[in-house]
C-alpha cells in the first residue's frame, strides 16, 4: 500500500547472482551501487540485469568521468541512474551537473539535517528545493564556490574512526614511558 519507489541494496552488491534473483522476483525496482567504486564493478550488475537503477556516488566512484561511464553503461541497457549522494553540497553540485548530461537520470538524493551549517558551505546554496526540484548550477565549473571560512571553521572529523591517540590506558601509559612520550599525545 505504500508504493515504494525502489528496493535499495536488498543484497550486498558483490553478490550479483543473488541480486539478479531478487530483481527477477520483485515487483519493486531494485537499486544498488552506493558501495561500488568503478565501472568494472557496475558492469557486472548491469550485464547481469541485476538492477533497475544504478546508484554510483561521484565522491566515491572515481569522480565525474567514471560515474558518467557507469551511467552510460546503464543507459545502454535501459537501466536508470539515480546518483547516491551522502556527502557535501559540492558532491550535490557534481551530481547535478551529471544529471543534466545523463539521459537516464531519474532522481537526485540530497542529504538533509546533518549539520546546521550545510547551506553555508557553498555559494550560492544549491540544495534548496523549489517545487520539488533542484536547480542545476549554471556558473563555471561545478557551479558553486566553496566558502573557505565555513570549511575552516568546521574541519573534517570522521565519526567512524576511533583515534586511539586520544585514549589513555595502563598499556598506553607503560608504552609512553618506554618510548619517552606523554600518553594520549601524538609525537
Amino acid at each position: 500500500p505504500y508504493r515504494p519507489f525502489w528496493f535499495e541494496e536488498p543484497i550486498p552488491p558483490e553478490d550479483v547472482s543473488a541480486m539478479a534473483l531478487v530483481r527477477q522476483r520483485s515487483s519493486i525496482a531494485v537499486a544498488s551501487g552506493e558501495r561500488l567504486f568503478s565501472r568494472y564493478e557496475f558492469a557486472n550488475l548491469i550485464e547481469a540485469r541485476a538492477v533497475d537503477i544504478v546508484q554510483p556516488d561521484v565522491q566515491n566512484a572515481g569522480g565525474i568521468a567514471e560515474v558518467r561511464w557507469v551511467a552510460g553503461l546503464a543507459e545502454a541497457r535501459y537501466i536508470g541512474y539515480a546518483p547516491h549522494n551522502s556527502g557535501s553540497p559540492v558532491g550535490t553540485a557534481a551530481s547535478l551537473q551529471l544529471a543534466a548530461a545523463t539521459p537516464n537520470f531519474i532522481i537526485q538524493e540530497v542529504p538533509t539535517n546533518d549539520v546546521p551549517w550545510r547551506d553555508e558551505i557553498v555559494r550560492p546554496p544549491i540544495e534548496t528545493l523549489r517545487d520539488g526540484a533542484l536547480s542545476i548550477p549554471d556558473r563555471p565549473g561545478l557551479g558553486v564556490a566553496l566558502n573557505e571560512a565555513v570549511a575552516a571553521a568546521h574541519p573534517f572529523e570522521d565519526p567512524d574512526r576511533f583515534d586511539d591517540r586520544r585514549s589513555v590506558s595502563p598499556e598506553s601509559e607503560r608504552l609512553a614511558r618506554r618510548v619517552g612520550t606523554t600518553p594520549g599525545k601524538a609525537r
